[in-house]
């Protein structure tokens, strides 16, 4: 969570669901009342993976995912500067060729 934090403080704006936990379990019906013009995936193994998630209507529908604006989220990223720089470069670039006017 502190990741995020970091991003927000650099102007990154992050859905913010308003609750004292770090998630909340919703299901797919109420899943667009927080708009998102990047949604990221965990990336993580044994996850579902974007093509497994384009069977669910409701995924389907967001306008994040028409726009093709879905990336991974490496919940596990490594603790070193060698290994973290990727994951930051593409984050990056995912980020700049995001449109933020889809909400």
């Amino acid at each position: 969570m502190n990741d995020l934090h970091y991003f927000s403080d650099l102007g990154l704006d992050i859905v913010d669901h308003g609750l004292d936990e770090f998630w909340e379990i919703i299901s797919w019906e109420q899943i667009n009342k927080y708009p998102a013009d990047l949604i990221l995936l965990d990336a993580r193994a044994g996850v579902l993976t974007v093509d497994e998630f384009s069977s669910i209507g409701t995924w389907a529908a967001l306008p994040a995912v028409q726009a093709g604006q879905v990336g991974p989220w490496y919940a596990g990223a490594p603790y070193s500067y060698i290994g973290l720089v990727p994951i930051m470069q593409e984050l990056t670039a995912l980020i700049n060729a995001s449109n933020p006017d889809l909400v």
